[in-house]
């Protein structure tokens, strides 16, 4: 019986995380576009702090906004946390983070951007965030 070769396990690994990877963004940056022709409702900013990120124990802490939402569709309430595609998981300095605070602060009436197919989907901007 012939043995595989772990080199060949690993690169077969690899480019499968790889190509989950790609597909992943792709259907962000797809969600991103059509989040542009996305109905609204108003809704009503709930949750609004800044957090530490710690990434490694031996770095400074980054800061992310955390930002929730409500917003009624069809009679159903609904909460929502995405300010835009591309910002999960995106931090840095306070100053990034209080900006997004500073501008969705508790009790501020917002417009949300819902996916009309799958109406818990939504964003406080349409399009996509590489950066702040």
């Amino acid at each position: 019986m012939d043995h595989i070769n772990p080199d060949y396990v690993l690169i077969g690994t690899l480019a499968l995380a790889g190509a989950l990877l790609v597909f992943s963004g792709l259907q962000a940056v797809v969600s991103a576009i059509r989040s542009r022709n996305w109905p609204r409702t108003a809704g009503t900013v709930t949750v609004s702090k800044v957090v530490k990120v710690i990434r490694r124990q031996d770095s400074p802490p980054n800061w992310a906004p955390e930002i929730h939402y409500q917003y009624v569709v069809n009679n159903i309430t609904t909460t929502g946390t995405l300010v835009r595609f591309g910002m999960e998981g995106l931090s840095g300095g306070q100053k990034f983070a209080s900006g997004y605070t500073d501008r969705y602060p508790v009790g501020k009436v917002v417009p949300v951007f819902y996916d009309p197919n799958r109406v818990e989907r939504s964003v406080l901007e349409t399009g996509m965030s590489l950066t702040s």
